[in-house]
């Protein structure tokens, strides 16, 4: 099943991955060289993109 999904959608699976590995290069470089001016927008935005994903939490009424 997944080899369909990622062969009939092989030009948008090729594009994310390249934008995955440009975002991950641009991490890399900002720990290597210790750069916290660059570390903190970065987990910043990580962190506004991740909120939206997160499920309530449950409310046990027991």
């Amino acid at each position: 099943m997944w080899r369909d999904i990622l062969l009939g959608n092989r030009d948008e699976v090729l594009a994310q991955s390249r934008h995955f590995r440009a975002a991950l290069e641009v991490l890399e470089q900002a720990v290597s060289e210790q750069r916290a001016d660059l570390l903190v927008p970065l987990i910043e935005q990580a962190r506004a993109l991740r909120t939206p994903w997160q499920l309530p939490a449950s409310k046990n009424t027991d």
